[in-house]
């Protein structure tokens, strides 16, 4: 398999699994059951997530960078210090204090589509601007500490 294909593991089932630190970039969990999962510094970047139930899953630390995550279930997720840089969010249950705890926020993109033959989001303008200015200025969703994500500095 070349490093450019996705290892598939779409619809895979592990609620309630241990996966911390779990190396699965690239991979397509679509659909997946991560339901109560412990996925703490999972390295999940570039994965497919679209339409994954991660609910009540621990996702701290988590790298979620350039990862479709379209339509997934974050209810009750705890997603403190994960990195949303340019992760595709567009149709989540996300709350904005579960989006404000996480780093690179502010880079993700949340209202756009997806492009299939370039296989990457493209945001919507300037939807997806307001909606991140909104975010910004809406003080009650703000984490009760400031995130320190210098963890991402290295990787």
């Amino acid at each position: 398999m070349s490093r450019w294909e996705r290892q598939s593991l779409s619809g895979i089932e592990v609620p309630n699994a241990y996966l911390v630190e779990i190396k699965l970039n690239r991979a397509d969990l679509g659909s997946g059951n991560f339901n109560g999962a412990n996925l703490a510094s999972a390295d999940l970047q570039n994965a497919l997530l679209d339409v994954a139930n991660l609910q009540n899953s621990f996702l701290k630390e988590v790298n979620f960078q350039n990862a479709n995550l379209e339509k997934a279930n974050f209810q009750n997720a705890l997603l403190n210090l994960a990195n949303f840089e340019q992760a595709f969010l567009s149709e989540t249950n996300l709350t904005n204090k579960q989006i404000k705890s996480t780093c690179f926020w502010d880079k993700a993109i949340y209202k756009g589509k997806w492009d299939k033959e370039k296989n990457k989001p493209i945001a919507i303008e300037p939807e997806n601007t307001k909606f991140i200015e909104y975010l910004r200025n809406d003080s009650s969703s703000n984490p009760g500490m400031i995130n320190d994500c210098k963890l991402w500095n290295d990787k």
